[in-house]
């Protein structure tokens, strides 16, 4: 569908490449694909719950690593298999 006002705006090439695509048909309807909307939602499901066991003091310290540190911890623990 043809927005009226968009004769209005002055395009560069490559929007006005991207808009004569969308106008004609060509471009795709979901040109992001599936798998990247679907990643956020991946992202945030819980895989498994685990309990551990840790000492108050070392939870204390556990407790003041900002978050972005404590995941590159994380990340880098070697996985069982």
């Amino acid at each position: 569908m043809k927005n009226p006002n968009i004769d209005a705006i002055s395009f560069d090439e490559e929007e006005q490449e991207i808009l004569d695509a969308y106008n004609s048909g060509k471009l795709e309807s979901n040109p992001v694909g599936n798998h990247l909307l679907l990643a956020p939602q991946e992202t945030v499901k819980k895989n498994k719950n685990i309990n551990i066991r840790i000492a108050e003091n070392d939870l204390i310290s556990i407790k003041l690593i900002p978050y972005q540190t404590l995941g590159v911890f994380c990340t880098n623990i070697p996985r069982g298999g």
